[in-house]
């Protein structure tokens, strides 16, 4: 007899970490959809204003794409669920078969404390892929409302720093080239420590990505080790979803980048079937806080 398979008790996610960053240091305070006085004043709204955007936005499409309004849980956690229309056929008994709608999805956990900003995405391929279809889909559909406000929403993985380190050691001596890209911060305990003062740099120029590249002479390589204080820094602050890092090695013709390896968290006891999103956001408080 065909034993049938219990249900998961485990839910998988991906962590991503957002930023809010004002297009131009310059703001046009007349033509804002509300009162904005300043640039300090953009920045302190920030948060409201994406949490305006967010519910604004519709993700659904006819055919395809299916959503759930984002359920709001005091102060700063948005739950949502997004389904993709993935097409089953299943053979009748009149020897046939017959096409079935079914709408596999997925969690969506949103902590919009302005220390906070980020984003978990349940790791469900029956639905997406890869989370970051998901991320990309909310990214889309946030900035379009964010551009009145003259905000930009930039959306980057976290990853453990330990993967990094673990790349370059193995990579000793064929190491050629690592390349940061960085966003320009606006998370002070993410970016307090950082040996570049990136926030001075946007103010000044308007950078919203920096890139800051090491290179080796052609016939030699780096020594990149994590007692450098000045290195150790920049991966810190990208691993915390502040930027990517890409590796360039001796003898591979792609370049390994950090935000493949995206950082997993898991929560346990909950029947994925029939979970809430009120049981959701209980189960990852407390890493969606952090």
């Amino acid at each position: 007899m065909t034993k049938l398979k219990k249900p998961s008790n485990r839910i998988r996610f991906h962590l991503y970490r957002y930023q809010l960053l004002p297009i131009t240091q310059t703001i046009q305070t007349q033509f804002a959809p509300v009162k904005i006085t300043s640039l300090d004043d953009l920045k302190e709204k920030k948060n409201e204003f994406f949490k305006d955007s967010l519910k604004q936005c519709n993700f659904s499409e006819k055919d395809k794409i299916a959503q759930d309004a984002p359920h709001y849980f005091s102060p700063h956690i948005y739950v949502l669920r997004l389904a993709v229309n993935r097409l089953l056929r299943r053979n009748t008994r009149n020897f046939s078969v017959e096409p079935i709608e079914n709408w596999p999805y997925c969690w969506v956990v949103i902590n919009n404390n302005p220390t906070v900003q980020k984003i978990a995405v349940q790791i469900n391929p029956k639905a997406f892929n890869k989370t970051n279809t998901v991320i990309e889909m909310l990214r889309k559909c946030v900035d379009k409302q964010l551009i009145q406000y003259q905000l930009r929403l930039i959306i980057e993985a976290m990853f453990d720093k330990k993967e990094f380190w673990s790349i370059a050691g193995q990579s000793r001596g064929k190491l050629l080239q690592v390349d940061f890209e960085l966003i320009s911060p606006n998370l002070a305990n993410i970016s307090k420590n950082l040996s570049i003062d990136l926030h001075a740099l946007q103010q000044s120029t308007n950078t919203q990505r920096t890139h800051f590249q090491l290179n080796s002479d052609t016939e030699s390589c780096l020594e990149v080790i994590p007692e450098d204080k000045q290195l150790a820094s920049l991966v810190n602050y990208a691993s915390e979803g502040g930027g990517d890092i890409s590796l360039r090695i001796r003898g591979l013709r792609k370049k390994i980048r950090t935000a493949t390896s995206v950082k997993e968290t898991t929560i346990e006891g909950i029947d994925v079937d029939h979970a809430t999103p009120e049981g959701i956001a209980t189960a990852l408080k407390e890493i969606i806080d952090g």
